[in-house]
């Protein structure tokens, strides 16, 4: 055999070894299903024209773009998707907070963002309203409406199961209404995400009659969780290195600091509570 022989043979290796390299730098899993709710406007929603949408889909759509990996969507209540996803029908979905019995069957990835409870007040009244703590709506007779069935934090679950504030919290499912209660004086506090809050304070044309609260109601690290029983390890672990480098770029920042508020409180996952 001449040398031109063994220079092709190991030119074909090289080009072998590149394109194993290439894979390797991709995902395992050649398609990864996302399970979101569809009533979580503007964080997840679907829309005429642009399909599956809302900021944590589109930064999740971003991740695996970048990462070229494949991802579709499976519309399902919150509920259902947690059992999937324990089940591996369902691969990933995001606003997870961490839950020590959800880390049982899920990886979880980075922090990609907080989750920011706060109280939404009519224009002018925060001062009306002086919060130290939360338990102080009793003395202010203070009227607050949430969301049934989300976790506003341990203080406001503790005011939840006292029947001295019963008469002061009102939880039900019609999020949408919540804000015009507020406005016609039905009740003087709405609690929710802040994100949630300036989405429908604008889409309701209510902006200039209601003002976000200072008081610290709940804040959280949120996460997109992973299924142990159908993605590899090696995927998250890959997918985390692109989730941290999204993180980094104009587009990120654009989606969401826009709904920021000062002061974010920190907390480690060992002290952030059970969540939605």
């Amino acid at each position: 055999m001449n040398d031109g022989f063994f220079n092709i043979r190991w030119l074909i290796l090289a080009i072998g070894l590149i394109g194993s390299l290439w894979v390797s730098a991709n995902c395992i899993k050649k398609e990864f299903i996302m399970g979101w709710d569809e009533h979580s406007e503007p964080l997840m929603y679907y829309d005429v024209n642009e399909g599956v949408t809302g900021l944590d889909i589109k930064f999740v759509k971003e991740v695996f773009r970048q990462a070229k990996c494949q991802l579709t969507f499976k519309s399902r209540p919150w509920n259902r998707v947690l059992y999937e996803i324990k089940q591996g029908s369902i691969d990933l979905t995001a606003a997870s907070s961490w839950v020590t019995e959800r880390s049982q069957y899920a990886y979880y990835s980075e922090e990609y963002r907080w989750e920011q409870m706060r109280i939404a007040v009519r224009k002018g009244e925060v001062r009306r309203w002086p919060l130290n703590h939360l338990s102080d709506i009793a003395s202010l007779d203070m009227r607050l409406t949430g969301l049934l069935g989300a976790w506003y934090g341990s203080e406001f679950a503790l005011l939840d199961n006292n029947p001295k504030y019963k008469h002061l919290l009102t939880l039900d499912p019609d999020m949408d209404k919540h804000l015009a209660r507020l406005v016609n004086r039905r009740t003087d506090g709405v609690v929710n995400d802040v994100i949630f809050l300036k989405h429908h304070m604008k889409k309701t044309g209510v902006a200039d009659l209601v003002d976000i609260h200072p008081y610290k109601v709940h804040d959280n690290p949120l996460f997109i969780i992973f299924s142990r029983a159908s993605v590899p390890a090696a995927d998250v672990e890959y997918l985390n290195k692109i989730i941290q480098q999204a993180k980094q770029m104009d587009f990120y920042h654009a989606l969401y600091d826009q709904y920021t508020v000062p002061g974010t409180r920190k907390v480690t996952q060992e002290q952030a509570p059970l969540e939605h």
